[in-house]
């Protein structure tokens, strides 16, 4: 009989559905609430939403792009100004990330280049609410923190249960807005998580649990949030297959293609975009390893075509590429030739990642794998 252990971190409250938000009642007497967020949703409805609940509330929107630690230490220094007894996260992956260090450090004078790596933290004693807008990094759902680390540019964790949120709202009216391009990049990200958490060494039967109710979300509506981005309920579906990789990921973990994406992120390739081209040329490279746990996969995968063998499933990996609105080689992102051989060996020093893929992988390795997508695969035939 298998051995495994199941570190169960899952928030303690989850509100979903459509108009969530308004129905919120947690924390609504709460003393100072500082809001977390980035530019772009500075002055939207979204905001407006979340100051209606918490009028007093302070809000925190300097946040732009993918968070390095210059802007999460900005951030804890604004905190710092005030004792504030709630931080909610409101956005993406950077708002959320960036207020579950907030919320954490807060009490503390840490930088978080201090606390980067895993239980580094101390008792969080300020409590934390994350509401997503986005459905790709489940961020939400995990006790990780990814952050730039703005002395070297490489991308970094803070792994830690204070990371885990005391509450979360999956409201689908949040994601209305997302333009098809960032529908599409972030839902592949979801999908990756779902994808390599149910292919990495460390899954269990509780992270298959939710990698292949994810993986049949996220397949079955990703398509259709890209074309009709005013469902609600594929939007919703998008939203709950998001959350349900970050519970995998955080029992199972990642794995080459996260390992992979990060030397591109540190080149400012978006972390959706760089995950969503590098998955099927690491299903193809991890083919040989893993064949059977790939076909365990086909139940829940939507495709035209019969899912016959492991190898079918990588060609509707290609497929998604190909047909939706991200880039699918280098060339489109600004990664030139010249760039590779660093690229492939600052992936290998993701050793955390790497040691999660199901098959080995060198740095000549992942140089060809590099290689590969400076040219586009046809998925005709």
């Amino acid at each position: 009989m298998d051995f495994y252990l199941i570190n169960n971190a899952f928030p303690a409250q989850v509100m979903v559905g459509a108009g969530a938000l308004a129905r919120l009642e947690w924390d609504r007497e709460a003393g100072k609430v500082l809001i977390i967020t980035d530019r772009g949703l500075l002055h939207t409805e979204n905001i407006a939403k979340i100051t209606r609940l918490f009028p007093k509330a302070d809000i925190y929107g300097e946040l732009s792009g993918e968070p390095t630690s210059a802007m999460v230490d900005a951030a804890l220094e604004f905190s710092r100004r005030s004792r504030y007894d709630l931080v909610i996260g409101l956005g993406g992956g950077s708002a959320l990330d960036t207020a579950k260090v907030v919320a954490a450090l807060h009490g503390s004078r840490e930088t978080v280049a201090e606390v980067f790596g895993k239980d580094l933290l101390g008792p969080r004693r300020t409590r934390m609410g994350l509401i997503p807008t986005t459905a790709g990094t489940g961020s939400e759902a995990t006790p990780n923190s990814i952050v730039k680390d703005s002395a070297d540019g490489v991308k970094k964790a803070v792994i830690s249960k204070e990371l885990i949120p005391d509450w979360v709202v999956l409201d689908a009216e949040l994601t209305l807005s997302l333009p098809a391009a960032i529908t599409a990049s972030t839902g592949m990200d979801a999908l990756c998580h779902c994808v390599e958490s149910a292919l990495s060494v460390h899954a269990n039967p509780f992270s298959l649990a939710y990698s292949y109710h994810g993986i049949k979300l996220l397949s079955e509506n990703i398509e259709a949030a890209v074309a009709d981005g005013a469902d609600l309920e594929v939007r919703g579906a998008m939203l709950l297959g998001s959350f349900l990789g970050g519970l995998a990921l955080t029992i199972a973990g990642t794995t080459a293609v996260h390992a992979l994406s990060y030397p591109l992120g540190k080149r400012g390739v978006p972390h959706g975009v760089a995950n969503g081209m590098l998955l099927p040329w690491i299903l193809e490279y991890n083919l040989p390893a893993c064949a059977e746990r790939l076909m365990a996969l086909a139940p829940y995968l939507q495709s035209v075509k019969p899912l016959e063998s492991a190898a079918d499933i990588v060609d509707l990996t290609f497929e998604y590429v190909h047909t939706l609105p991200v880039p699918q080689t280098l060339d489109e992102v600004g990664i030139e030739a010249e760039c590779l051989p660093e690229l492939a060996a600052e992936a290998m020093k993701q050793e955390r990642l790497l040691a999660n893929n199901p098959r080995p992988l060198t740095a000549v390795d992942a140089l060809a794998l590099y290689r590969k997508l400076l040219a586009k695969k046809s998925t005709d035939g």
